[in-house]
């Protein structure tokens, strides 16, 4: 009888431990903290569009396969970033009915265009940033002085011709100037 129970009881063992192990292999990480450029790299941000309301599993199941909604904007059209290689992928086997890059234009704010920004203009303005995910503690000091941070927020001191590079980031989702008597709530 010990033999048996003994045997039951591996059997468990076994059977847990595979489990935890396929579990394992089946999950993909998806860690949006502490990203610098090269990791925001392999993804692509913008807009997804879906054919239909999806379901709580479906967005799981795309997650899991590198397709991240980050922000509801109405019906059927989210935010989010996605792994570069869904540029390759056909779409007609998903829910989702098109995939849309953001450009530097689609990036900025309060009317602002990137052809009003001159690439030779060392005047400062204030900046707001929204990004993707907290960034690496030193990610953005290349590009000006960070005055403050929240999240994925970030207010900046910055010479107007270093807004074209943020811009061109893969970090960072949005670019906002600051009006200069901009008081804080």
């Amino acid at each position: 009888l010990s033999i048996i129970m003994k045997s039951k009881y591996m059997k468990f063992v076994v059977l847990l431990i595979m489990m935890a192990l396929s579990f394992s292999f089946c999950k993909v990480s998806h860690q949006m903290t502490q990203l610098t450029e090269k990791k925001c790299g392999q993804y692509t941000y913008g807009r997804i569009e879906f054919k239909r309301s999806i379901t709580t599993e479906e967005k799981n199941q795309l997650t899991l396969q590198g397709l991240l909604m980050q922000d509801f904007i109405f019906e059927n059209i989210y935010l989010g970033l996605w792994y570069k290689s869904w540029d390759k992928k056909n779409l007609n086997k998903t829910a989702i009915r098109t995939l849309i890059p953001f450009s530097p234009d689609d990036k900025l704010a309060g009317g602002l265009l990137v052809r009003d920004i001159k690439a030779d203009d060392n005047s400062n303005c204030l900046i707001l940033i929204q990004t993707i995910g907290p960034l690496s503690k030193d990610e953005l000091n290349d590009y000006g002085l960070i005055i403050s941070s929240n999240d994925d927020f970030y207010k900046m001191e910055v010479q107007k011709r270093n807004i074209l590079p943020l811009l061109d980031h893969p970090c960072i989702k949005m670019v906002s100037l600051v009006k200069e008597d901009y008081i804080h709530d």
